[in-house]
């Protein structure tokens, strides 16, 4: 029997930094590709050449011939989700995923949360058993893309603080944050701050934390053989190995023992 999440496949995923790789080819499947920084050239369909400077997002589509690269001499952090699949054509009737070839890109308004979840997909993909969380944020993401235009005035008031303080905790998710100290410094009242860093970032404050300790501790489970699971729990800001341990499998169904021990799926390259 069908489910909501079937119909949909992942090909390739991968995170691509300080890259300068160049390709011309006609895409085997559907993309969503996103330049957090640097410079890329961007030519489809053998038209003229776009040249893009992050953050900026992009979508491929097996119809059509793409060439792109960094310029000489440049590089770029590069992300990228392929998939394919009979639920691509309800993505493409519904108007989730348009693709334009006179514009084939989109301007990314905020940075920070786009590149969180970008990492966030990816760190789902990493396991088979997140596969419907992973559709689920797909469709997510699809969908900022096209309405990112459409944002509350309240939150385009505040965007320069909302992008600080939405980059200070991804760099550093671990401290002690106390958001009612940062709802004064933006001169708005806590549950104000509530509210709009929601929009913002579709999380409340506390669960952006959260999920940025979890994206940091899974990073060092995979990249640090030689730490502990321990000293990884108290680096990524939790308050013991135990407490880590049962938040890791709630979130990630799995254990960061085994997640550790399991091959991760991340390319090197952009090979399609």
């Amino acid at each position: 029997m069908n489910t909501y999440f079937d119909g949909l496949q992942f090909n390739l995923f991968g995170i691509n930094k300080k890259t300068s790789t160049q390709a011309a080819l006609k895409v085997r499947f559907y993309g969503l590709q996103y330049i957090h920084s640097g410079l890329l050239n961007l030519c489809v369909d053998h038209g003229k050449t776009i040249q893009l400077k992050g953050p900026v997002a992009f979508l491929t589509d097996p119809e059509h011939f793409y060439e792109y690269g960094s310029p000489q001499e440049s590089c770029r952090d590069h992300l990228f989700v392929c998939f394919s699949g009979e639920r691509v054509n309800s993505f493409i009737s519904g108007g989730l995923f348009r693709f334009d070839p006179e514009q084939p890109f989109f301007r990314i308004t905020a940075p920070e949360r786009f590149y969180a979840d970008m990492l966030d997909l990816i760190m789902l993909l990493q396991n088979p058993v997140n596969h419907h969380l992973a559709v689920a944020k797909l469709e997510y993401m699809l969908l900022l893309l096209q309405n990112q235009e459409n944002e509350r005035d309240t939150v385009s008031f505040h965007r320069e603080e909302l992008e600080n303080l939405t980059r200070r905790i991804i760099t550093a998710p671990e401290q002690e944050w106390n958001f009612a100290a940062e709802a004064k410094k933006m001169n708005i009242s806590f549950k104000h701050l509530i509210r709009i860093f929601q929009q913002f970032n579709t999380l409340p404050p506390a669960r952006f934390v959260l999920r940025q300790r979890l994206l940091k501790a899974a990073e060092m489970l995979i990249r640090d053989h030689n730490a502990t699971i321990k000293s990884i729990a108290y680096e990524c800001g939790f308050e013991n190995e135990f407490y880590f341990s049962r938040v890791f499998r709630k979130y990630m169904k799995i254990s960061p023992k085994i997640y550790r021990n399991k091959q991760p799926y991340i390319q090197d390259k952009f090979v399609d």
